[in-house]
């Protein structure tokens, strides 16, 4: 089972997300996630979350609550939701591979957004349970 850091930064009023445009069964399909990624061997689960946040929004955090542990059985992935204050750094695309060298056939398209607390109900942010309880915590 792989396993997974996700990250809920705040930002203001809004979240930080990933918007990913993909091509899935032969349509493309726009929608969001957190910013995070897959454990590196002998990472920890707080490791992965700073290292992913350097990578993919060019900031440095610090790991603060664990909101949710998620089973994604379809996936076969453990993810862990934290949330996360940003301690330098400001928030942009990063340098990680997803954003320098793309391979849009293979994974889509990439780019760093602010979505509003009070709007999120209003986006297609995956995985739908997890959309569901920031839905709950936020609006």
């Amino acid at each position: 089972m792989t396993q997974a850091t996700r990250l809920i930064i705040e930002s203001g009023n809004s979240i930080v997300f990933i918007r990913r445009v993909k091509k899935i069964a032969g349509e493309m399909k726009e929608f969001y996630v957190l910013p995070g990624g897959e454990l590196e061997k002998d990472e920890t689960w707080e490791e992965a979350g700073i290292r992913e946040a350097k990578e993919e929004l060019d900031v440095d955090v610090e790991l603060e609550a664990l909101l949710i542990e998620d089973e994604v059985k379809k996936f076969n992935k453990l993810e862990r939701y934290y949330f996360a204050k940003v301690v330098s750094g400001k928030i942009k695309n990063g340098k990680g591979e997803e954003f320098t060298k793309p391979d849009f056939e293979k994974y889509g398209s990439y780019e760093v957004v602010k979505l509003s607390k009070k709007e999120l109900a209003a986006y297609n942010i995956l995985p739908i349970n997890i959309k569901d309880l920031l839905v709950a915590t936020y609006v």
